[in-house]
């Protein structure tokens, strides 16, 4: 399995006005980079950019190892791969994979039956998010 990014479909997801223009409610950012910024004591943005980019280029590749192994019910590599990321995203700020992770590997954990394949989509479209953050967050740290 790969991450492909999905297309991203304007016309769904947004609720609209009377008159006609589509309202949305902002999401939060999947980083919060003042997670990092705290943890360090200091705010140095191309330090936590290249942390960031390095968190992406660890981790990409194991995702798809996270998603096979939900699709298969495998509750232990799961759990493993599930509490592994858990620890570093929430680490750095991607709070909200964190939080997945942490579902994913509380699941794994149980007593009751594991079925991870609700969770393969969610991983997917987290980790897009927090892979989307980053590169906009690096390349704007270049920038400056």
């Amino acid at each position: 399995m790969t991450i492909i990014r999905p297309k991203q479909d304007v016309a769904s997801g947004g609720a609209r006005d009377v008159a006609g223009p589509e309202v949305r409610s902002p999401e939060p950012a999947a980083v919060d980079p003042s997670v990092l910024t705290a943890l360090l004591g200091h705010e140095d943005k191309t330090f936590i950019a290249d942390t960031l980019q390095k968190l992406i280029c660890e981790t990409g590749p194991e995702i798809p190892k996270l998603q096979e192994a939900l699709e298969a019910n495998d509750r232990e590599t799961a759990g493993f791969l599930a509490h592994k990321f858990k620890s570093s995203m929430r680490s750095v700020g991607a709070l909200a994979f964190g939080d997945l992770c942490d579902s994913i590997e509380q699941r794994a954990n149980g007593d009751e039956v594991f079925d991870g394949q609700g969770f393969i989509e969610p991983v997917e479209q987290g980790f897009i998010a927090v892979l989307d953050f980053v590169e906009d967050y690096a390349k704007e740290q270049l920038e400056t």
